[in-house]
Order: structure tokens, then sequence, then C-alpha cells
């Protein structure tokens, strides 16, 4: 008798989360076509990386696994294209497994040519791993940006080369952002999604820093 009252209880339960994350996957969808139709960008629903202009091996779209491309908007310049989009892959298995959902902005453009590296917030473990071996490139001149960013590169001499004063002075204030580089081509993200109503400061502080990355003082 229990399990006949139990089974529609799960039944129940599952279709009703089911229900919850269409919902919620089409007002973002919603939300971001919307805001994509007030500046009026090209919005898409769906993608992979090669069809945005990818074409540089990003870790980040090596991550995981059931990744995802959705929810584009596409602002295309003379000298630049960007394209806004929200990224998602799973780590893990069953009951260990996690889903991670991102707000990513990829910039193609003949304005940037940057050597390879990538630049990540610190985090404690990051400090814990430089015991084993970590790489993490600081600079002794700004240690605000030293303290706040896990700054790796494929060589080292060319991207101290490249951190130029100003530029370091100019990214110390973007805390909590993501950044992959590499010649012509770059993400800046964070860690999670930004929502609809947010996406046009998110959008312009994108574009700050690409303009850090693409100065050549």
């Amino acid at each position: 008798m229990e399990i006949l009252i139990i089974l529609p209880l799960i039944a129940i339960f599952i279709f009703a989360a089911f229900y919850a994350a269409e919902y919620a996957k089409n007002k973002r969808r919603e939300g971001v076509a919307a805001f994509a139709s007030d500046l009026s960008l090209e919005y898409r629903s769906l993608s992979f990386p090669e069809d945005l202009g990818i074409t540089v091996p990003f870790h980040l779209l090596s991550l995981g696994r059931s990744r995802e491309i959705n929810n584009i908007v596409v602002a295309d310049t003379q000298d630049t294209v960007a394209v806004m989009f929200d990224y998602k892959y799973v780590v893990g298995s069953g009951k260990n497994s996690a889903t991670h959902r991102l707000s990513v902005v990829f910039f193609s453009s003949k304005l940037l040519n940057t050597p390879e590296f990538t630049m990540r917030p610190e985090r404690w473990f990051h400090r814990l791993g430089q015991v084993f071996g970590i790489k993490d490139i600081d600079f002794q001149s700004h240690p605000v940006f030293s303290s706040q960013f896990l700054l790796q590169a494929s060589d080292e001499n060319a991207i101290r080369s490249w951190m130029s004063m100003n530029r370091l002075t100019a990214l110390e204030k973007y805390k909590d952002i993501c950044i992959e580089s590499m010649g012509s081509e770059c993400l800046i993200y964070k860690t999670t999604l930004i929502p609809p109503r947010n996406l046009r400061a998110w959008l312009e502080e994108s574009f700050a820093i690409f303009s850090i990355l693409s100065d050549e003082s």
C-alpha cells in the first residue's frame, strides 16, 4: 500500500521538477531574445563553436561532457565580431555529477593580437596547488592583480612583455572575470549565468575588457 502511494508522489515530483526546469529555460530564452531585439542584434537559439567562428582550442570549451551553447547574441562590427552565449557542461557522474552554466562572450578581431594565456580569479585551492607545482605568473609591480588572479601562459616571457603597466592596472578592477586568449580570439566569461536584465551591462563590461586586451599601449 505504501508503495502505491509513494510511486505517484515520486512521479509528480519528477514531472514538477522537469516542468520547472523547462519553464526557466523558456523564460531565459525569451529574455535573451528580447535583449537582442532591443539592441537590433542577431539572436540564435543553439549553435556549435565552429559555427560561431571559434577556431582556437579554448580550455573552457573542452571541459566535461554534455556541452551546450545556446542563447546566442551576435554583435558584428567592421573590425570585430562579438558573440555572447550561455555555455553548459557537466562533470562527474551519478550523485557526484554537477552541471555548470556560464555566461560567455567570444571576440574575434583583427585588433586583437595576444600571447596565449588564461586568467581567472585566484582561489585558496589555486594557492594550495602552487605548492605542488601549479604555475601562477605574478608581477611585483602589481601585488593586487597578482593576488586576485591566477595567470598562466605557454610563454611566460611573452605574457610578461605583453602585460603592460596600464593593462595590469586596468584589469585589476574586474575581480570575478575569466579570460582565455590566443592571437585574434578570446573568451571573456563569468562562472554564473547573467540574468537577462543585466545582459546590457555584461556586454558593455566585456567590450571594456576587450578594449584593454586590444589596446596597443
